[in-house]
């Protein structure tokens, strides 16, 4: 079964996202490293107000399918990683959380 990774950037008043840099500079970087190692898709999405007018918890999410847990963990600790994570300065003045987890059903 497929392995998901899902990356959450909080919705803080200060919060800087460099929307543009993150889909032109930095998931083709990801991209041009993790496909080949087990990432089948990737989806960012940027949180709206909330239908009671509401400030979302988040600010951004990407959610990145893996082939399975042992693709995403041999990626995710591998020799050129700390790329990826090394540039979130370059679009976010914040640390984004990390939940992952296995696909258990589908629809």
């Amino acid at each position: 079964m497929t392995f998901n990774l899902t990356i959450l950037y909080p919705n803080q008043d200060d919060i800087k996202f460099d929307m543009h840099y993150y889909l032109h500079t930095h998931m083709p970087l990801v991209e041009r490293g993790w496909r080949s190692a087990g990432v089948l898709k990737w989806e960012v999405i940027e949180f709206g107000p909330r239908a009671d007018s509401q400030k979302p918890p988040y600010r951004i999410a990407n959610i990145m399918t893996w082939k399975d847990e042992t693709s995403y963990t041999a990626a995710s600790t591998g020799p050129t990683s700390w790329e990826y994570f090394e540039d979130i300065p370059q679009f976010s003045n914040r640390q984004p959380i990390f939940v992952s987890g296995k696909v258990v059903a589908s629809g």
